[in-house]
């Protein structure tokens, strides 16, 4: 099995090859550089980790906690010295400023390592996340995941637990959010493994002082999708719904397919996989960074490629909705990019605000190139895009490749891949940012 690393650079390769080009390329979308952006923090590449990929959580209190996949103290016999990855948190410190502490730092071996995905709180306050390395199966190079649990100790501090080692037949290398339902199981994929090694959606169910897998559903890359990288929960049935990087219909996407929407949903005591839609790679996008959902049971999807095929053949990224009817789903395309100061190729996932305006970034693009963070908003009828910042991979970081998260007052939180203050982090400039846009 192909390591993390490997992969990574194969899922962002679209954006390296494009940078030449999207300078060049102008944009027909609204630019609004009103906001002002503030770095809560810059990370080092030591051992406060380096290189962020996830979406952050607010606690009740206003603590923001995260992952990043690679820092923390060296392990040269599991990570190559770059750091297994850590989990931190981010709390205001009354005085306008934050401070910053690593809650967990792993090792690669059985606790795990390189968490690509962000976290989950429960009501009690514990944070549970995924790891896409490490664990105690053999059956992958490197391990194959795990899904762990940090508890607040009452003394101020952490305790770890890993509750879940993949072993390759019930997945591997989990690299999205998990999600809760009312009765408190925990569900979640993981990118590869299964029977078909294209990954799984399963189920991790409490009992005692243990938890038991349950793999709902194991992908094959054909019409059901493959590479699943999204999850949420519908409140109102306990339905599932996700995206898959690839499969589905294979339309102009090679063999592999553009990517599906899916749903996952419990008749006669089992647990089936529906195809809501499958991307061509045409005007709708193709290859999709996540999910949303609204009160109403629409569904919001980011697509880091198809649409406008400025950026190159493959199109520069979309965001639409599906939207529930009797007949099915209807798709409604929100906005293509264009590859210029609007940005281009949106890894990460969608994030709405209670007005329904959808909020992400992309990858790329932008005044510097380097990625932007956008408002797509309704008005008079349709739907228009705002560019609210433009990244330069400064100080300010660059090439975000995480959603976003908004805090009562319509601050906007996230994270980004590279930028910040120069530091041992191989070819980035910065090692990444967590920083804030204030409306």
């Amino acid at each position: 099995m192909e390591s993390i690393k490997v992969r990574m650079i194969h899922k962002a390769g679209i954006c390296v090859a494009a940078l030449a080009m999207l300078g060049t390329i102008l944009s027909l979308s609204t630019t609004g550089f009103a906001q002002t952006e503030s770095v809560l923090y810059s990370f080092t590449g030591g051992d406060d980790g380096y290189s962020p990929a996830s979406s952050l959580i607010f606690d009740g209190a206003g603590n923001l906690y995260g992952t990043t996949m690679f820092g923390g103290p060296p392990n040269t016999r599991y990570c190559a010295g770059n750091g297994c990855g850590v989990v931190f948190q981010l709390s205001p410190n009354g005085t306008g400023g934050w401070t910053y502490s690593v809650i967990y730092a792993f090792t690669g071996a059985g606790d795990g390592g390189e968490p690509y995905a962000g976290l989950t709180l429960d009501a009690l306050g514990n944070l549970y996340g995924t790891a896409s390395i490490g664990g105690p199966s053999t059956a992958c190079s490197g391990g194959c995941g795990v899904v762990f649990k940090l508890a607040p100790n009452g003394s101020g501090g952490w305790t770890y637990a890993a509750i879940h080692g993949f072993r390759n037949t019930d997945g591997a290398s989990p690299m999205a959010s998990m999600v809760f339902d009312s009765s408190g199981h925990l569900y979640g994929t993981t990118y590869y493994g299964g029977t078909s090694g294209y990954g799984v959606a399963f189920r991790l169910t409490p009992h005692g002082t243990g938890w038991t897998e349950m793999v709902l559903h194991s992908f094959t890359i054909g019409t059901d999708g493959g590479w699943p990288n999204s999850l949420v929960i519908d409140a109102a049935s306990g339905i599932l719904y996700g995206t898959t990087y690839l499969g589905g219909t294979h339309g102009h996407c090679l063999t592999s397919g553009c990517g599906v929407v899916f749903k996952l949903f419990r008749a006669g005591g089992s647990w089936r996989e529906h195809t809501i839609y499958s991307f061509i790679g045409s005007t709708d996008g193709a290859n999709p960074g996540g999910i949303a959902e609204d009160g109403s049971g629409n569904l919001y999807i980011t697509a880091a490629s198809g649409g406008d095929r400025t950026c190159n053949n493959y199109g520069c990224g979309t965001v639409f909705k599906l939207s529930p009817s009797s007949s099915g789903w209807s798709r409604s395309s929100l906005y293509a990019f264009k590859g210029g100061s609007d940005g281009a190729f949106t890894f990460a996932g969608p994030t709405l605000d209670a007005a329904g305006n959808v909020y992400g970034t992309t990858a790329n693009g932008g005044s510097a190139g380097t990625g932007t963070l956008f408002k797509v908003s309704l008005s008079g009828g349709g739907w228009s895009e705002t560019t609210l910042y433009s990244f330069t991979n400064g100080a300010g970081g660059g090439y975000p490749r995480s959603g976003v998260v908004l805090d009562a007052l319509g601050n906007i939180y996230g994270e980004t891949n590279s930028g910040g203050i120069p530091g041992d982090c191989s070819s980035f400039l910065g090692c990444g940012v967590v920083y804030k846009i204030m409306p």
